[in-house]
This record gives C-alpha cells, structure tokens and sequence, in this order.
C-alpha cells in the first residue's frame, strides 16, 4: 500500500494531504519552514521537494534507480544528505548539492551500513548513526575533510543538532533521550558527559 504526507494544523486541529504520489518515505523541513524534502519511492526513486503552502509544483531534486531516503537539509538549502546502498553495504550516507543535475558523492566510507547523517547549525560538521563497533552509535565528522569520531559509547540512535550547535540530543537505550554536550576548538570537538532528559515508551 501506498504512504503518503499529510500536514497536520497543531493549534486547529485540521489536517491536509500534502503528497499524492508513490510511496513518501521520510521527510525533513527546510529550515526556513517553507518546504518539505521526502523520497518517492516507486519504478525510481526520486527525492523531491514542495512548499508546505501548496504552492508550486513539487520539484525533482535527485533521482535515482535504487531507493533513497533523505534525512537532512543545511540551513542555506545549498547541501543535503541521504541514505542509499553502495557496492559494500545496505546503507550509506551519501551528500549532494540541491542545485539540478548535481552529482552525489559519498558522505563516509564506514565498512557497515551508516545512516541518519545530520548537518550542524553551521553547516561544519555532520553527525550520522553506525553500527562499526557492533553496536548502533554516533558518530561525528567535518563535512569537508576526511576523518570521524565515535561520540557515544553505550548505544545510540537517531541524533539532532540543538539550535546553538553546542550539543546534540540523541535516543540511546530503553527509549531514553539524552543532551550530550560539545565543545568546539577549531577543528577538534570535545565530547561531554551525556545528561539524560526523558524515557519514551518502547514499542
């Protein structure tokens, strides 16, 4: 059966369709709030992006013959990130300018399947998901040079950025949230000690 986007009106309760294409995977805002990016999973695999006011036509912003799944925009809208198998792995993370006609290039060269990669406020540092230890962690790296760091150690999932880029919040284990925080010298990033926040249930 077919997924597709609907937007929700928090504060009126009303609701719209928002897609009416293949399978919508995944979908991520433009920062400004303008327009939603999501992947159309069908014959091809195309990731598009349309305002969120309806206005326009949905525009075509990389296609491809293998699924994909977009998981991050920069602030400027320039760059973004999403996950598609390699010749190595399931899943990779792959970056590729929003400009038509632009060619991706591979984000890491992990030997496991990476996924989830996240930019930083400043449009620096990019923070993804692998499982290289053997279990699921985050990882951190400078989006313009080669070079990772292991971030957490005791099991970690989906990251996101706070606003300041100070820190990054993260689900580890059991449904539980955690702010872990991050000084920046110049090139080199010290982790802190995570604080955790909440526990969600677990499903």
């Amino acid at each position: 059966s077919n997924h597709e986007i609907w937007l929700l009106d928090v504060a009126g309760g009303t609701r719209v369709r928002f897609t009416f294409s293949a399978t919508a995977d995944g979908m991520v805002w433009s920062a400004d709030g303008k327009y939603l990016y999501y992947a159309n999973l069908g014959k091809t695999s195309r990731i598009s992006r349309k305002a969120v006011d309806g206005s326009g036509k949905e525009t075509t912003v990389l296609e491809s013959s293998g699924p994909m799944h977009v998981s991050d925009v920069s602030a400027d809208g320039q760059l973004m990130l999403f996950d598609q198998r390699s010749d190595r792995v399931p899943s990779t993370s792959w970056g590729v300018s929003t400009a038509p006609g632009s060619k991706p290039r591979s984000l890491v060269e992990d030997p496991v399947a990476t996924h989830a990669a996240r930019f930083s406020p400043d449009g620096k540092w990019v923070t993804y998901s692998t499982s290289e230890t053997g279990r699921e962690e985050i990882y951190l790296k400078p989006l313009a040079a080669a070079g990772k760091q292991q971030l957490t150690n005791t099991g970690a999932y989906q990251s996101r950025w706070a606003a300041d880029g100070e820190s990054i919040y993260y689900s580890g284990e059991q449904g539980s949230v955690f702010a872990l925080p991050l000084t920046i010298h110049g090139e080199a990033v010290e982790p802190g000690k995570p604080v955790a926040l909440f526990t969600t249930p677990v499903l």
